[in-house]
């Protein structure tokens, strides 16, 4: 099993103090190549590991899946809105889906 921990990559000297980050970009290749790579999987949902998952969570990505691949501008859909505060949301078009060029990461899901 190759982690993020022990595979190897290398950092220029100047971006050392972003370690951090090379290692969680590592981690999301590791594992998004298992998923894509390995299982074959045509798309994959990610979630932060402390997420409350609503009742209809999957059902929204069930719903919006389709589009991922109609609309090849389109990086991921994403169940967290940063922005999904009260005033700025339409209650009464719970169907309206919002594009944004913002990626907010705590569950989306992508396609191959």
């Amino acid at each position: 099993h190759l982690s993020s921990w022990n595979a190897h990559f290398t950092i220029i000297p100047e971006h050392k103090r972003y370690i951090t980050y090379y290692r969680i970009a590592r981690h999301y290749k590791l594992g998004l190549s298992y998923v894509f790579d390995k299982l074959n999987y045509s798309s994959v949902i990610i979630t932060e590991d402390d997420l409350d998952i609503a009742s209809d969570f999957f059902e929204y990505f069930s719903a919006t899946r389709s589009l991922l691949d109609t609309d090849k501008t389109l990086y991921c859909i994403s169940a967290w809105n940063d922005n999904g505060k009260d005033y700025l949301i339409d209650k009464k078009q719970p169907e309206l889906l919002y594009r944004s060029d913002f990626f907010s990461g705590l569950g989306w899901m992508m396609t191959r």
